[in-house]
């Protein structure tokens, strides 16, 4: 392997940290090393020319950097979505590794740091990463054990791995484009299922359970408004105005005490209705789209 051609960017408060840190991935093999104190710089650099591994502190920022991570995966820092992060951490604490495996980071290793631990990471990343999945609020490596079945499996996605092509010079055959086309679609498709889902929660719920209508509702008007956000670049697009709609509707009820019959029933209807047109591919079927949005959009401003 190459690594000597391979960059990375290395974040830690810690002098000593970044240190043992930069000295293992030397003896590993790399000699392109970014060092950074501070999010706001990876981000910055993310932005730019980017690099082929980040490994940083979870707790670089006072703890924010699960948060960068989790942006990272969702396409709103940095042109590469499917970036090689490494996290380190000198307190595994429960609460941390949780945020870390939900930010969509593919590792995480416990300091101090070794030139045994990061050899293996390296070669974990290169050799054998897991592939990727996409739901309503995570996009990163499959955890799931092997033996779960589960009714309706969660695909799994090959995403493009900087860090191997640029260590083995190989091709992959995995197209980023492509690979990013697909994700955006498979996220809009879990926005959909959440709204539908919490959609029939919300209509169907007793009246003993009315305590748990507000959460719901924030539920609701979070993943509508994410949808909206998410849906322009995917060829789904033509559905935003529907999208905009169940904005306005979610909005309208998080405003008031009480969430009117009329507007649940509108939202499932909404959401039936942006299930049905999502699966529209041919412009008859994309003009017949466009005639439910007007008809639901109409339905929206009358109730």
């Amino acid at each position: 392997m190459e690594l000597h051609k391979a960059s990375a960017i290395l974040v830690d408060e810690k002098p000593g940290s970044m240190k043992a840190a930069r000295d293992a991935l030397h003896d590993v093999g790399f000699r392109r090393f970014h060092e950074m104190t501070n999010l706001a710089d990876v981000q910055n650099r993310l932005a730019g020319v980017g690099c082929d591994v980040l490994i940083c502190d979870a707790e670089t920022g006072g703890g924010v950097a699960p948060k960068m991570f989790h942006d990272i995966r969702q396409g709103d820092i940095g042109s590469d979505a499917f970036l090689p992060i490494i996290a380190t951490t000198w307190d595994p604490n429960r609460e941390l590794v949780t945020e870390i495996i939900s930010s969509g980071a593919d590792l995480l290793l416990t300091l101090p740091m070794t030139i045994g631990k990061m050899k293996t990471a390296i070669e974990t990343l290169i050799n054998k990463r897991k592939p990727f999945v996409v739901t309503s609020d995570y996009i990163g490596p499959d955890r799931r054990s092997s033996l779960r079945d589960d009714d309706n499996p969660i695909p799994q996605i090959k995403v493009p791995n900087r860090l191997r092509h640029t260590a083995t010079g190989e091709d992959d055959g995995v197209d980023h484009e492509t690979i990013q086309e697909l994700v955006q679609e498979q996220r809009v498709e879990r926005y959909v299922n959440k709204i539908l889902v919490t959609a029939g929660m919300i209509t169907s719920m007793p009246e003993e359970h009315k305590n748990k209508l507000p959460r719901l509702l924030k539920e609701l008007a979070e993943a509508a408004e994410l949808l909206d956000k998410r849906i322009a670049n995917t060829r789904f697009n033509h559905q935003a105005k529907l999208c905009k709609t169940l904005v306005a509707v979610g909005r309208r009820m998080m405003s008031g005490n009480a969430a009117k019959a009329s507007d649940m029933e509108l939202v499932r209807q909404l959401g039936n209705a942006l299930q049905l047109v999502m699966k529209a591919k041919d412009q008859a079927s994309i003009d017949a789209a466009n005639s439910i949005t007007e008809m639901m959009k109409s339905r929206a401003g009358s109730s």
